[in-house]
């Protein structure tokens, strides 16, 4: 029954590295979309009136995204490894 467990188990640390690897994406990808929009803003949408609603928008929405983006991931890793956990504790009871 061993084997069966270490399959099991490699297919849970497969999925929560991918997940993993996909988190620190999008928050990149997150981070990239911010700096292209903050040029743009600073660039050729910069007008007296535009600028100033694009900063204030920028302010708002970056204020926590990375910050809340990173606790629910790592919420959503913490749950894999429970269900994980108690898989196992399953398997090797029966």
């Amino acid at each position: 029954m061993s084997g069966k467990i270490a399959v099991i188990n490699h297919e849970f640390e497969q999925t929560t590295s991918d997940l993993k690897r996909s988190h620190h994406e999008i928050i990149d990808s997150y981070k990239k979309v911010i700096e292209l929009t903050n040029q743009l803003s600073s660039g050729s949408l910069n007008t007296d009136n535009l600028t100033p609603k694009i900063q204030g928008l920028m302010d708002g929405v970056n204020s926590d995204v990375v910050s809340r983006l990173t606790e629910l991931f790592n919420q959503t890793e913490n749950v894999i490894k429970d269900y994980e956990a108690v898989i196992m504790n399953v398997d090797t009871s029966c």
